[in-house]
Formats: C-alpha cells, sequence, structure tokens
C-alpha cells in the first residue's frame, strides 16, 4: 500500500464506499540541494542562460557499492550513510550527451549570503565517460564554506530494486525527478524544480536512442528540455511505513538518471491535406538509465583504487582529526573546529608517557 489516504465515496448522501489515494509527499531539501545546473560556458552560467543541462552529487562511503543498500532497514541504512569510519567521496553525475554537447561548465549552489555562483569549468577528457550507457562521473572536492550541497548515497541507488535482479520496481509505481528548468534556473543560486510521473515500462529490450540502443526505464513524465541528466526517485514506501504515520519517503531511491524524452514521428501535411514528410517530437515518456548502470560505472577499476587510497589515508589518521575533517566535507565544521582539533594531536606529541 502506498502512501495517502483514503477518501469516502457518497451515495445518496451516505458513505458507502472508500478509496485508497496514494500520495507522493514533500520532497526533503537534501535531494534539491544536490543538483548541480550545466552550462556551455561561464557567462552563461553567471546570467543562467536558458541552455544545457542537469547533473547531481552522489556519494560513496568506503570502498564498495552494496547492492543491497536498498533493502536494508532505516537504521542499517542510516549508520552506513553516516559511518565516520568511513571516507566519503563525492561525485558529479550526469548524462553523457550533455559533454558531448559542450555543457562542461558546472553551477553549484551556493550560500544564502553570496552574491556570485561557484563554477567549476571541467573539460571533457576529464569525466569518467560510459558511452555505451551514455553516462558520465566526476570525482570531486567541495568546500562547505563555499557550496550549499548535499549529496544522493550510494545506499539509495536502487540497484536491488531492478526487476532482472529480482527487485520490485513495476510498471505504475510513483517517481520524481529533481533538476533544472532552464527558463528559470535562478541566478546567482540555483532553482531547483520537480516534476511527477509514473514507472510506464520497465527495463527489457533495448531502446533505440541517439546513443545508441540503450537498456532503460519508460517514465511517464511531466518534463521537458533541461533536465537531461537529472535524478529520477521510485517511491514505494511500504506497508509498515504507512501503518506507522510515515510519509514513506525514507522509502524513496534513486531509480536511474534522466536522459531526456523518447521520440516519436508525426505526420506532417501541407495546407492542402497532402502528406509532405514526418516531423520529429517529443514524446509523454522521458527514457532512464537505470540506477545500476551509475553504480557499475562508480565501481569501475579507476575509482573504487581511488577510493580505496582515500580510506588508506583515512585509517591511518588519528581519530579526533578524521572526525574533523569528516565534519569539514560534510558542513559541521568550522576554522577553529580544525584548528582545535589539530592543536589536540600536537599537544598529545608534545607530551609522551612519562617513564
Amino acid at each position: 500500500m502506498r502512501a495517502g489516504h483514503w477518501v469516502p465515496v457518497f451515495h445518496h448522501g451516505e458513505e458507502s464506499a472508500r478509496f485508497w489515494r496514494s500520495a507522493v509527499p514533500r520532497v526533503p531539501d537534501r535531494w534539491l540541494k544536490s543538483v548541480v545546473h550545466l552550462y556551455k560556458s561561464e557567462p552563461d552560467a553567471r546570467a543562467g542562460s536558458p541552455y544545457g543541462g542537469t547533473a547531481f552529487l552522489v556519494a560513496v562511503r568506503g570502498v564498495e557499492i552494496d547492492p543491497s543498500g536498498t533493502h536494508q532497514t532505516l537504521g542499517e541504512r542510516d549508520q552506513a550513510e553516516g559511518d565516520a569510519a568511513l571516507a566519503r567521496s563525492l561525485y558529479v553525475a550526469t548524462v553523457n550527451h550533455n559533454l558531448d554537447g559542450g555543457a562542461t561548465v558546472l553551477r553549484f549552489n551556493t550560500l544564502p549570503t553570496t552574491s556570485e555562483p561557484f563554477m567549476m569549468q571541467i573539460a571533457p577528457k576529464d569525466w569518467r565517460r560510459w558511452p555505451e550507457h551514455d553516462l558520465a562521473v566526476l570525482p570531486v572536492e567541495l568546500d562547505v564554506s563555499q557550496v550549499d550541497f548535499d549529496a544522493i548515497p550510494a545506499t539509495r541507488l536502487a540497484y536491488g530494486d531492478e526487476p532482472h535482479r529480482g527487485g520490485l520496481i513495476r510498471p505504475g509505481d510513483d517517481v520524481f525527478m529533481v533538476g533544472r528548468f532552464v527558463e528559470r534556473s535562478g541566478r546567482p543560486h540555483n532553482e531547483v524544480q520537480v516534476r511527477f510521473g509514473n514507472v510506464s515500462m520497465v527495463p527489457g529490450d533495448p531502446i533505440e536512442t541517439e546513443a545508441g540502443d540503450l537498456v532503460a526505464y519508460l517514465v511517464e513524465m511531466r518534463s521537458r528540455g533541461g533536465f537531461s541528466g537529472s535524478p529520477v526517485f521510485v517511491f514505494r514506501p511500504s506497508y509498515g511505513a504507512v501503518l506507522r504515520g510515515s510519509d514513506g519517503m525514507e522509502w524513496a531511491n534513486l531509480l536511474g538518471v534522466d536522459r531526456g524524452h523518447y521520440p516519436t514521428l508525426l505526420q506532417a501535411v501541407d495546407k492542402n491535406g497532402n502528406e509532405i514528410g514526418y516531423i520529429r517530437e517529443r514524446s509523454a515518456l522521458s527514457v532512464v538509465i537505470p540506477a545500476g548502470r551509475l553504480a557499475d560505472l562508480l565501481m569501475t577499476e579507476e575509482l573504487v583504487e581511488m577510493r580505496r587510497e582515500k580510506q588508506a589515508k583515512r585509517d591511518k589518521q588519528p581519530k579526533v582529526v578524521a572526525d574533523s575533517v569528516r565534519r569539514k566535507q560534510e558542513g559541521s565544521l568550522t576554522k577553529r573546529d580544525f584548528e582545535d582539533a589539530l592543536g589536540k594531536v600536537a599537544r598529545r606529541i608534545e607530551q609522551p608517557k612519562k617513564d
């Protein structure tokens, strides 16, 4: 049973039946803060020009990605997402064709007190790209004193939920997407829009796209241009969550990455009604690359080795410094906190144990 409420049906003034109206609850701010805007140039990024696409931040704790993460209990998931002993690696994820189209300037959301956008221009060659699945990721380090961000934990990737892995995602499931509405991108701060829909078709035979044949979801989504590269979430709360009175949003997992509309051909005619060819038009269906493909890209040997080295450095750090660095990366460390932490370690080194 999905989250929602019972709606009574009246007949001759008396309640004769009820039906369950499902509802997608409010989208958490953390998902909105994961969105990154893509532009073709720094002047476009400063002006919020109506061109480009969308990307988003993903965080991996430790080295490996557990494909069973979405089947964990909430307690297990919270523990995995917040384990201070595990190094946290950040990635920007998007669709590869955004980079092919020249959208290589990243504009991150800045703090409310900041009057200038925070931008990075990254050459396409510096991304880890997987053209066969139209995906690309970029390892990044962000400073919380400059960027107001959050990231989608890898434990939220609906890897094990995919139908061919025995998962439960089926046509009709509620989905929502957070991304960039190009006519209203914000300036200098990123504005993020949410679109809603339903799973129309689960991955099966490859779908023909401009990037080649892709195994993907088709999603009935009220969308438009500029959302390519946006994260798409599937909302499937458990029956227990509904009974507890929870809105169920803790059960929202990343379904995949939006790559754009599935095209359709419309017959064109002249003013006399004569057929003169076809017009390529967008359908109401969006092609969504499964989160499992994103997990596979994040688990390539090069990225795994980078995380392994980062984790090894974390393991060698004194606990007080490791905790301070973690808080700095995740937004809860001040400069004084860090200096105090370093001071404590220095004093420990300067004061050896007496015989």
